[in-house]
């Protein structure tokens, strides 16, 4: 569908970059082995080698279940690198700001 105040907006060139990481050391167990049980139910039975596992942990910063951000770089158009770090939350709700188009239109007119 055509909208016609879309071609006068200026455009805006947005890069970005999610860092995550594994699982916390509290939630390894749990979270190697329901990992272990998705990869057993796609794939069939494996050898649960210590490097295996490892892998399986490590696989988990991508996971929706278990994995956790820690950090987002970005940059509008072409402006410097930002970094937005600190706790999960806090990230997500300073993310959020970022990518509200009229923070990102308030950068774009000053």
């Amino acid at each position: 569908m055509y909208d016609p105040e879309y071609s006068s907006k200026p455009k805006v060139k947005l890069f970005f970059d999610i860092e995550t990481i594994p699982a916390d050391e509290k939630f390894k167990d749990i979270a190697v082995e329901l990992a272990t049980q998705k990869e057993y139910s796609k794939k069939g039975p494996f050898r649960k080698s210590t490097a295996k596992l490892e892998y399986i942990f490590r696989q988990t910063a991508i996971s929706g279940d278990f994995g956790s951000i820690f950090c987002i770089g970005y940059a509008i158009n072409n402006g410097s690198v930002e970094i937005i770090k600190g706790a999960e939350a806090a990230i997500l709700e300073k993310w959020w700001q970022v990518v509200n188009w009229d923070y990102v239109e308030s950068l774009l007119n000053s």
